[in-house]
């Protein structure tokens, strides 16, 4: 447990879980309906770091690989194709989101979040997930509207 505390990444989880769970406390004296949202966000933010710090403490250390045996032209060989499909796949995803932003303009909120999911599982999905892919993106759809529309009582539909 002691070389896991040693870990930036977790001390950076742990100063983030108490910086959200202050911010949950400064919203307790707002009003009701001023209070939920940031409540909210707070409250999903603790609870996802809490299961982050979770699989920290409770993985096994896991092994780096060796790569002495590789030689120097097999290292660069992978680093610039990584580098030319990295680049490609930015691009592709700021186009997505552009293009998913502007659509929201038009359409609403939800259409741009339903755009967004279905333009990753297309572009970034493998050909045989496609249908569990799209799945997923009317899934988290969904529960982004109920969450904002039902819960919340924010409009997500146009203007």
């Amino acid at each position: 447990m002691k070389s896991r505390l040693k870990n930036l990444e977790v001390w950076f989880k742990l100063v983030l879980a108490a910086i959200f769970a202050l911010l949950y406390r400064m919203a307790i004296p707002y009003p009701a309906d001023s209070r939920q949202f940031p409540q909210l966000i707070a409250l999903f933010a603790l609870a996802v770091l809490a299961v982050s710090l979770i699989f920290d403490f409770t993985a096994k250390k896991a092994s780096v690989t060796d790569t002495s045996e590789l030689s120097d032209v097999e290292l660069k060989g992978g680093e610039e194709a990584g580098k030319k499909g990295g680049a490609r796949r930015f691009y592709l995803t700021w186009v997505i989101v552009l293009i998913s932003t502007a659509v929201g303009f038009w359409g609403g909120f939800i259409f741009s979040i339903f755009l967004m999911f279905m333009g990753f599982a297309i572009l970034f999905g493998k050909r045989k997930q496609f249908l569990r892919n799209t799945g997923y993106a009317v899934l988290m759809t969904a529960l982004i509207y109920f969450t904002f529309q039902w819960l919340m009582g924010v409009p997500l539909l146009g203007n």
